[in-house]
C-alpha cells in the first residue's frame, strides 16, 4: 500500500538534508567553490 504523505515527507527530508549539507559546506569553506549538488 502506498502512502503519499510518507513519500512527500521523504522528499522533504532529503531536500532538507541536502540543503543543510550545502549550508554547512558553505560555512566551512567560506564560500569558496560553493556549489549546489541536488
Amino acid at each position: 500500500m502506498f502512502n503519499p504523505h510518507s513519500a512527500i515527507d521523504r522528499i522533504k527530508n532529503q531536500l532538507a538534508y541536502k540543503l543543510g549539507f550545502a549550508i554547512i559546506e558553505h560555512k566551512n569553506y567560506g564560500g569558496g567553490g560553493y556549489k549546489f549538488n541536488i
